[in-house]
């Protein structure tokens, strides 16, 4: 109390007026709390915290390659971008043939069509999971071969097989090989006529 006593003496020469007012304990509970906070630290010392920046991973990026076989998009490729043709003669006509009907636009084969946009050149692989997404996916309604492969060319998808591989999805699907029993209750009661025309009677001729 001494020291606050001589630091008290040494501001009152600062000022020209001052006033000291008395606070009740009551009153003051927020600085009471506050004079005892850091008493009850057990250190209050400035902690630095050491930010270590490592210029790359410890742990490399391990990178797995994706190799993929020939399907028949390779050799239609091959001739647009490179201009390679098979060692076959025959196989040499039939792709000049074909080709025309294809084109290639950032590296990805699209198939001309009369009556649809551009459509896209997918492997099998990667048209039947297409057809299964369409078929059984989300959104899927379980539609028939005829439907499923209509609604894949429709998307812009186009692969030579799209038919034939919504005819074997269809047939291996579950849900689409199962019939429900037929319902036989009338949508609404029978109503009972006992005379269907009231004012109709026999008669007779002689």
């Amino acid at each position: 109390m001494i020291q606050y006593l001589q630091q008290i003496a040494d501001l009152k020469t600062r000022f020209h007026h001052f006033q000291i007012i008395q606070i009740p304990r009551e009153e003051n509970a927020k600085a009471d709390s506050l004079s005892k906070l850091a008493s009850s630290l057990e250190d209050c010392r400035t902690r630095h915290i050491t930010i270590h920046y490592l210029p790359e991973a410890r742990t490399p990026l391990a990178v797995q390659p994706i190799t993929t076989g020939e399907d028949w998009t390779t050799p239609i490729i091959k001739w647009i971008e490179e201009g390679l043709l098979p060692e076959n003669q025959w196989k040499v006509a039939r792709l000049k043939t074909r080709a025309t009907r294809f084109i290639m636009q950032e590296d990805i084969l699209y198939k001309k069509s009369y009556t649809h946009p551009l459509l896209r050149c997918l492997s099998t692989e990667e048209g039947i999971h297409i057809l299964q997404e369409i078929h059984s996916g989300c959104c899927g309604a379980h539609a028939g071969t005829r439907i499923l492969a209509n609604k894949a060319l429709r998307a812009g998808y186009f692969w030579p097989t799209m038919k034939q591989d919504a005819i074997r999805l269809v047939s291996k699907c579950e849900r689409c090989q199962k019939h429900s029993s037929l319902i036989h209750q009338p949508a609404e009661p029978h109503t009972t006529m006992l005379s269907p025309c009231p004012f109709m009677q026999w008669g007779m001729t002689l």
